[in-house]
């Protein structure tokens, strides 16, 4: 690209001290790792403002019942106390951690025991959470969670 600038040398020396060209940062693995423990914060802290930056408007979660949530129902839940732990009874380890580009999958073995609608939800389940990098950073868009005999 070429630019023409009119003006004293001094002019156009202030303009490229002062001009900024401004270049998306790549996402890395340590920001979503922050923003993957922020997000598990917002959500035992039943942070509703937090959980609204954090979660994508086309975000979709398949509960362990089959049933879809959107965005506005996940974030109903939690903050309604639907889903309820006790204790904070509620372990996770990560299986699979994938970036490719500006999108990324983590996939956790989680252990817990509580309620989730009144109906006991206590056992191992594998959790997928699927993140895309936008303009504001990582935000989850979609999760999904499958009753699994591992432990």
């Amino acid at each position: 690209m070429n630019i023409t600038i009119d003006g004293t040398p001094e002019e156009c020396r202030n303009f490229f001290m002062t001009s900024q060209v401004l270049v998306p940062r790549q996402p890395r693995e340590e920001d979503l790792m922050e923003f993957y423990n922020s997000f598990q914060e917002a959500t035992l802290s039943q942070d509703q403002e937090k959980l609204e930056s954090m979660i994508d408007d086309n975000f979709y979660f398949v509960d362990p019942f089959g049933s879809c949530l959107d965005k506005q129902e996940m974030i109903r839940d939690i903050t309604n106390r639907t889903v309820t732990f006790d204790e904070h009874n509620r372990s996770e380890h990560i299986l699979k951690f994938h970036l490719a580009g500006n999108k990324a999958v983590v996939i956790t073995l989680v252990s817990m025991k509580g309620t989730h609608r009144g109906e006991d939800v206590s056992g191992c389940y594998r959790d997928t959470h699927t993140f895309v990098w936008g303009e504001t950073g990582w935000k989850l868009a979609s999760a999904s969670m499958v009753k699994t005999s591992e432990t």
